[in-house]
């Protein structure tokens, strides 16, 4: 046990001396660069929130369009169009149309929180900033 402790040392301590000819130059960027912008929680939360909903809606739309795609298939097929798969169709349309809205508008919703998330927060005037609460103690 002793012994591959020892060579467990000694390979390490070589690979101290191989890598001691090794430096990397390290460039950091300018203060500008790595300014961080602190976002409330719940606008990062409600934006997951609006990405996991426009995920089913796209879901929903693929399955349906899926849908749709086959029957055309079918019909490619068979060369007959049956009233059943007209009927078909049409629901597959028009539940593919409001997957598509509704993916619409959950990504609008989302683009809306990102633009919220990007504006910079101003301190309201009424609230009291730090200099003022250490002056009324």
């Amino acid at each position: 046990m002793r012994t591959k402790i020892q060579e467990v040392a000694q390979l390490v301590d070589r690979a101290k001396e191989q890598g001691e000819g090794l430096k990397a130059p390290v460039v950091l960027p300018s203060i500008e660069e790595m300014t961080v912008n602190l976002v409330p929680a719940h606008l990062l939360e409600r934006l997951e929130e609006y990405q996991q909903e426009k995920g089913v809606a796209l879901l929903l739309l693929g399955t349906f369009l899926g849908g749709i795609l086959g029957i055309v298939g079918n019909w490619a097929t068979n060369l007959s169009i049956t009233q059943f798969s007209l009927v078909l169709m049409s629901v597959f349309v028009f539940l593919a149309l409001g997957a598509y809205l509704w993916t619409r508008h959950t990504g609008a919703r989302a683009t809306g929180v990102i633009d919220r998330i990007r504006r910079p927060i101003v301190p309201q005037s009424g609230a009291p900033s730090s200099s003022d609460s250490s002056k009324s103690s």
